[in-house]
């Protein structure tokens, strides 16, 4: 299990990833038909890596499709359904959170690439 030390000592050394999240919001369209924006601003920082859904399974016994994983300190935004953008940008998100556990000190989560 990782310690909440661990993001004090160890994950400055491997963290490899700068994350914005963003939240999926239903609006309706000028035309009358529903339009889908992403909006928020929230920044952290990771350790990303390779996954796979065979991985998750074999894991975590999850049925999701993913092909990353990432650590990072807690927080409030990293939710399933969530747009993770590996630049800070609007438009579509880089991936979409699949599955999401909040520990006592970090969160981890699965994603699907777009």
């Amino acid at each position: 299990m990782i310690t909440p030390e661990y993001f004090d000592v160890v994950f400055p050394l491997i963290k490899n990833a700068e994350l914005w999240v963003k939240t999926r919001e239903k609006a309706r369209g000028p035309h009358g038909g529903d339009i889908y924006t992403w909006t928020g601003d929230d920044r952290t920082e990771a350790y990303r890596e390779p996954y796979s859904s065979a991985l998750a399974a074999k894991e975590y016994g999850l049925t999701v499709e993913c092909q990353d994983r990432i650590f990072c300190p807690p927080s409030a935004a990293l939710i399933e359904g969530a747009g993770v953008y590996y630049t800070d940008r609007d438009g579509d998100p880089d991936a979409i959170v699949v599955s999401a556990t909040h520990w006592p000190g970090h969160v981890e989560c699965l994603l699907q690439r777009r």
